[in-house]
């Protein structure tokens, strides 16, 4: 296990860290706003109950994929099968 540190060294630690983390450069992002998209209008905002019952998931795409999912297992099952089965040389 690791050493247990004093409280006081733990907390000069995280300070240190601290310190460290507010000397990283932070990006300005307001120079990379183009004058097109400060004077382009805020987009419409819709509900998200309609803007998901869209497209609603197909059950024969999940069932499609569930016998996929479930036909690799398989292969995969009976690959590992074989492979504890074959000698080691």
């Amino acid at each position: 296990m690791f050493p247990r540190r004093p409280l006081f060294a733990q907390i000069a630690l995280l300070a240190a860290l601290t310190a460290a983390a507010n000397c990283t450069p932070v990006p300005e992002l307001e120079d990379s706003v183009t004058p097109d998209l400060r004077a382009a209008p805020y987009p419409t905002l819709i509900p998200l109950e309609p803007a998901l019952a869209q497209n609603p998931p197909e059950p024969q795409k999940a069932e499609a994929l569930e016998q996929q999912m479930q036909a690799r297992q398989n292969r995969l099952n009976a690959r590992a099968q074989r492979l504890r089965t074959r000698p080691v040389e």
